[in-house]
C-alpha cells in the first residue's frame, strides 16, 4: 500500500519551520549573520500566513505555497544541478514562477536536515549579495495576496480625471494617507484667537487605524481640545472635538444636491486659521471632515456615540505607568499595540521625533456595562507640529535608529514599570551633568541585562527578546537598510510587531477581542487638571483635583470604581486593590520623609515576634495553625509552601495557577507575618474581574463551595477573603455563620472605596468576620477606606505602600491588610498553642472565635484611634513591659495580657 502523503500545509509549516532553526544555528556559526537573520525574519512571516489560512487549502493559496516549496526545494539542493533551467538565467533561480512536483530534498530536511543545512551554508558563503537580495525578495513578496480577477480588491477606482489605481500601488504607499494628514494639520496648526499665537495640538487616536488601505480614501480619528488648546484649572475648562477626517487619494467630487440644505452649508472649505474656532464649538456632535487635493473641507457633523468622556483631560502614559496599576495582560496589550501603530506610521512625519511615554497619552471612558476609566487599548499621540528633532548629535549616537530605540525604551518601562530617567547611570552624564545622546541607550541597556530585575517582575522572556532587538545596537537586524526606511519598517513588523502579536495570541487570544477592565485610580497631577463642579453630568473626582493635595476620600480607588455619575454603579465582584497600586498617605501634612515606611512597621514587628515564636529548646508536638486562602489561585514558585490546593474555576487540583498575582501575593504576605502557617489554596477568581471570568457559577457559590470544603476536609483556623461585593450572597452569608460555629476566624477585606461606598460584603457581617481597614507605617488611616462603621470595632492594619521585599513594588489595598491581619492572627494562634503558654491563658479556645481575637485587636489598638479606625500596632501587646526583661518574662506578660482580654471580649 502506497505510504500516503502529508496535507500540504502541515508540511510546508514544517519545512519553513526547520529553515528557520537551520538558519539560526548558522547564524551563531557562521559570518553572513544579515543574511541568516534577514531570511529567517522572511520565513517566520511566511509561517505566521500559513498558520492563518484555512484548512485545506484554496486553490489559489495551494498554488502559491506550492512556489514556495518549489524555491525552497531548489535551495536545499544547492548548489543548483546543471539542468537546462538552472543554465538559462541563474538570476532567475529564485523566481516565483519557478515549480516542481516532488520535494526529494525537503522530505529528507524533515528527518535529517544536516544536508540541507550545507546547502544553505554553501548558499550564504559562496553566492554574491544580489543572489541574496533575489532570495529574500521572493520570501517578502510571498505573503501578499494577488488580485483575483473580478474581485472586490482588484476593483479600479475611478479618480475625478478618469484616471484607476489598483490595489497593489495604494497598498505600495501605504503612509501616503498619514503623511498627507500630518501635513495639511501642520497648516491650519495656529491658533490666533485674541492673539494668542498659540498652537493646535492634535491627539491622533493609534487603535482605529488598518493594517492596510483599500480603496481611495483612509479614515482617521483624532481628538482636538478646543481653545485655548491646554488643560487649564479655570471653571470654564477646555473639552475636546472629536473629529473624524477622511484622507482622499483623488479628487472627491461632492453633489450639489442635498434634501435640507444647501452643499455651501454641507461642504465648506476651511481656511487656514479657522480651524481653532470649528473644533471650539462645543456643541457635543462629531465633526467629519475631508481632505482632498491639500484642503481640508467640513462635511455634515454626526452625533457624538463614541464612549470616550470628552470634558476630562487626557493622561499621558508616564501618569498611567506611575499608577502601578497595569496588569500582565494590559502590559503586553500595551507593548504590541504601540509597536504596531510605531510600524504603521514609521516613515510618516508623525515620527519626526521618537515617540515616548510623554507623547503617548489616554482619554477616559465610559464603555458598556458600567465600566470607566482608562483603558490600554486606546492609546493617543500628541503631536507638535514646530517640535523637530535636532540632528546636531546624530553622529555621536551610537544607536544608529533612534525611533527604534525610542520603542525599546518605551517597551521596557512598560514592562518593568520603571522611568527611565530615574534609572541613568553615572555614565549616562558628562562631567558638566549634561545627559548624553548616549545616556538613556547605557541606562536601558543596564536595565536590559539586569536579570535579577527581569525574573522578579514576573514578564514575559520573548518579551525580553524584542526589546532588547530595539534597543541593543549589535544587534543587527536593521543595518541592511540604514538608508532604506520601508526596509526598516519591514523589520520591524517581523521582528517587533509580530513576535508580540503572536505572545498576545498565545496567552490571552486574538488582541482585537481581548476584554480589558479600566485603569482609574491616577496619580493626579493637579496643575494640569481642569476642577469639575458638582454640577457637571458626569462626575470625575478620582480624575480631577483643584488643589496639590489628593482629597483623601479619592486617593486609592480601587480598579473598578467607575467614573460616570457621581454615585456609579460597581461590578458585583471587586478584588479590593490591585497588588501594585502605589497610593498615597490620607495625612495631607504628612510628608514621605515624615512618614515612616513599611520596614520600620515590621522592624517592630519582628521585636514582637521574637517572642512570640517557639521557644528553640524541642517543644512536645502541637496543632499547627492552619490558613486556607480564597483568591486566583498560587503560583508554582509557591509550591513548597503549600500544603493542598484545589481549584474551584477550573477543576485542575494538580498544576497550581495564578492569572493575575493577587493569590500570591496574599499567600506571601501570610507568610512574611508568620513562616509556619499551613497554607490551603483554593482558587475562587480567574482573575482580578469578574467580567474575565468563564465559569458556569458565580464566584460567590465558587467561595461558598471552597469555605465548606476548608473547614470539612481542610479543618483549617483562618480562612482569607481579600475580596468584598456590594451585594450579600445568601449561600456565603450560610457558610461564613457556620465557619463562625466551627470556630473559624473570617478575615475579609473592608474595599477600597472612601466614602463613596459602604463596607464591601462580607466584610460587613460584623459579628461573623474580621473586617480589616488600612493604615499606612505611621499608624493612620489610609485614604482609600471605606467610611467607618458607627458604634462597631472599624479594626485597621498596615495595608499601605508594602512591600514584599527590599526592592519589590509598593502594594496597597484593604486586602494587604486582611492578609497581614490574618497573618497576625496566625502568629497569635500559634502561640497560643505552645506548651508553655495555652495553660496559662484563660479562655484560649476563644482566640477562635471572633469576639475573642477582637478583643486582642482591640488591645493592640488602643491609643490608635483614628477618625473611626482602631489603628492596630501588634507590638503594643508588650508596651508596658520594659526592654531589658528576659523573654521568659515577656510570654509570660502577653499570656497575661490575652487572657484578661479574652474576659473581656464581649465589650465593645
Amino acid at each position: 500500500m502506497a505510504k500516503q502523503e502529508p496535507p500540504l500545509n502541515s508540511f510546508a509549516v514544517g519545512v519553513v519551520e526547520k529553515f528557520i532553526g537551520l538558519s539560526s544555528e548558522l547564524a551563531k556559526e557562521d559570518e553572513q549573520v544579515i543574511f541568516y537573520k534577514s531570511f529567517s525574519a522572511e520565513l517566520f512571516v511566511a509561517q505566521q500566513w500559513l498558520l492563518a489560512q484555512p484548512i485545506p487549502f484554496e486553490l489559489p493559496t495551494a498554488a502559491r505555497v506550492t512556489k514556495l516549496l518549489d524555491n525552497l526545494e531548489r535551495l536545499s539542493k544547492w548548489p543548483p544541478s546543471l539542468q537546462p533551467e538552472a543554465q538559462k538565467s541563474k538570476s532567475r533561480l529564485f523566481a516565483s514562477k519557478v515549480r516542481t512536483q516532488k520535494y526529494q530534498q525537503l522530505s529528507q530536511l524533515l528527518v535529517n536536515p544536516i544536508r540541507t543545512k550545507q546547502c544553505l551554508r554553501h548558499f550564504a558563503k559562496k553566492e554574491p549579495h544580489h543572489q541574496h537580495q533575489a532570495l529574500i525578495s521572493t520570501l517578502r513578496r510571498f505573503p501578499k495576496w494577488k488580485q483575483v480577477p473580478g474581485s472586490r480588491e482588484n476593483a479600479t477606482v475611478a479618480s475625478a480625471k478618469g484616471q484607476s489605481t489598483s490595489q497593489d500601488s495604494m497598498m505600495a504607499d501605504s503612509t501616503y494617507y498619514a503623511k498627507t494628514l500630518y501635513k495639511v494639520l501642520s497648516e491650519h496648526s495656529a491658533c490666533s484667537i485674541h492673539g494668542a499665537n498659540g498652537k493646535i495640538l492634535p491627539h491622533l487616536r493609534l487603535s482605529a487605524r488598518r493594517d492596510t488601505v483599500a480603496g481611495t480614501h483612509e479614515p482617521f480619528t483624532v481628538f482636538f481640545l478646543d481653545h485655548p488648546h491646554y488643560n487649564t484649572k479655570s471653571e470654564t475648562c477646555c473639552q475636546w472635538q472629536q473629529t473624524q477626517i477622511d484622507v482622499h487619494r483623488t479628487v472627491v467630487a461632492f453633489s450639489d444636491e442635498t434634501p435640507t440644505i444647501s452643499a455651501d452649508q454641507v461642504f465648506k472649505v476651511i481656511r487656514r486659521g479657522s480651524l481653532c474656532g470649528i473644533i471650539s464649538n462645543r456643541q457635543n456632535v462629531q465633526l467629519c471632515l475631508t481632505l482632498s487635493n491639500g484642503e481640508l473641507v467640513q462635511r455634515e457633523p454626526r452625533p457624538h456615540g463614541s464612549s470616550f468622556i470628552l470634558h476630562t483631560p487626557n493622561v499621558p502614559l508616564s501618569q498611567l505607568l506611575e499608577s502601578k496599576q497595569l496588569s500582565r495582560k494590559m502590559r503586553l496589550l500595551l507593548c504590541y499595540l504601540l509597536a504596531k501603530a510605531v510600524w504603521q506610521f514609521y516613515n510618516s512625519d508623525w515620527m519626526d521625533r521618537e515617540w515616548t511615554k510623554e507623547n503617548i497619552n489616554f482619554m477616559f471612558e465610559h464603555r458598556h456595562g458600567g465600566l470607566s476609566g482608562i483603558f490600554v487599548n486606546e492609546p493617543f499621540l500628541r503631536a507638535k507640529f514646530d517640535d523637530k528633532l535636532n540632528d546636531d548629535q546624530a553622529a555621536y549616537q551610537v544607536h544608529k535608529f533612534p525611533k527604534v530605540l525610542a520603542l525599546g525604551i518605551m517597551l521596557l518601562e512598560i514592562e518593568l514599570g520603571l522611568d527611565i530617567a530615574t534609572n541613568r547611570r553615572p555614565d549616562s552624564f558628562s562631567v558638566d551633568g549634561q545627559l548624553t545622546v548616549n545616556g538613556d541607550l547605557i541606562a536601558a541597556n543596564h536595565l536590559l541585562q539586569d536579570q535579577k530585575l527581569w525574573t522578579s517582575q514576573d514578564t514575559f522572556p520573548g518579551l525580553k527578546t524584542v526589546v532588547g532587538r530595539c534597543i541593543d545596537p549589535s544587534c543587527n537586524l536593521f543595518d541592511d537598510f540604514r538608508h532604506d526606511t520601508q526596509g526598516q519598517r519591514d523589520v520591524l513588523q517581523k521582528q517587533i510587531v509580530f513576535p508580540l502579536q503572536e505572545l498576545l495570541k498565545n496567552s490571552w487570544g486574538d488582541p482585537e477581542e481581548i476584554s480589558l477592565r479600566p485603569v482609574d485610580k491616577i496619580p493626579l497631577v493637579p496643575h494640569i487638571q481642569p476642577s469639575i463642579t458638582s454640577s457637571s453630568p458626569i462626575g470625575t473626582q478620582a480624575v480631577h483635583a483643584p488643589s496639590a493635595t489628593p482629597p483623601t476620600h479619592l486617593q486609592g480607588l480601587n480598579h473598578d470604581t467607575q467614573i460616570a455619575g457621581l454615585q456609579p454603579q460597581i461590578p458585583n465582584l471587586r478584588i479590593t486593590d490591585e497588588l501594585n497600586a502605589n497610593t498615597h498617605s490620607s495625612q495631607p501634612l504628612m510628608t514621605k520623609s515624615s512618614t515612616p515606611d513599611c520596614q520600620s512597621w515590621f522592624d517592630e514587628l519582628d521585636k514582637l515576634n521574637s517572642v512570640l515564636r517557639a521557644p528553640k529548646k524541642k517543644l512536645s508536638k502541637y496543632p499547627a495553625v492552619r490558613v486556607a486562602i480564597l483568591d486566583t489561585g498560587v503560583k508554582e514558585e509557591m509550591g513548597d509552601h503549600i500544603e493542598q490546593y484545589k481549584d474551584f474555576v477550573g477543576q485542575d487540583d494538580e498544576n497550581l495557577e495564578d492569572l493575575t498575582g493577587h493569590g500570591t501575593t496574599t499567600a506571601q504576605l501570610v507568610l512574611k507575618l508568620f513562616n509556619k502557617a499551613e497554607l490551603f489554596i483554593a482558587r475562587v477568581f480567574e482573575t482580578n474581574d469578574i467580567e474575565t471570568s468563564q465559569s458556569a457559577v458565580s464566584p460567590q457559590d465558587l467561595i461558598a463551595s471552597a469555605i465548606r470544603h476548608a473547614i470539612d476536609e481542610w479543618n483549617v483556623d483562618i480562612i482569607v477573603l481579600a475580596c468584598g461585593f456590594e451585594a450579600d450572597h445568601d449561600r456565603m452569608r450560610d457558610e461564613i455563620m457556620r465557619a463562625r460555629a466551627n470556630r473559624v476566624l473570617v478575615f475579609a477585606a473592608a474595599s477600597n472605596y472612601s466614602g463613596m461606598r459602604r463596607v464591601a460584603f462580607p466584610g460587613r457581617m460584623h459579628a461573623d468576620v474580621m473586617c480589616m481597614f488600612s493604615t499606612h507605617a505611621g499608624n493612620k488611616h489610609s485614604g482609600f477606606n471605606p467610611s467607618p462603621v458607627p458604634n462597631r470595632r472599624n479594626f485597621a492594619v498596615l495595608g499601605e505602600e508594602v512591600r514584599l521585599h527590599e526592592k519589590g513594588e509598593l502594594l496597597s489595598g484593604t486586602s494587604i491588610s486582611t492578609a497581614i491581619g490574618a497573618g497576625l492572627a496566625a502568629r497569635l494562634l500559634d502561640f497560643s498553642r505552645h506548651p508553655d503558654c495555652r495553660d496559662r491563658i484563660r479562655g484560649v479556645d476563644d482566640l477562635r472565635l471572633v469576639e475573642g481575637m477582637s478583643a486582642v485587636f482591640a488591645l493592640m489598638a488602643e491609643g490608635g484611634e483614628d477618625n473611626g479606625y482602631n489603628c492596630v500596632a501588634p507590638w503594643r501587646i508588650l508596651e508596658d513591659v520594659e526592654d531589658d526583661e528576659s523573654r521568659e518574662k515577656k510570654r509570660e506578660y502577653i499570656c497575661e495580657t490575652l487572657s484578661r482580654a479574652l474576659k473581656a471580649k464581649h465589650r465593645r
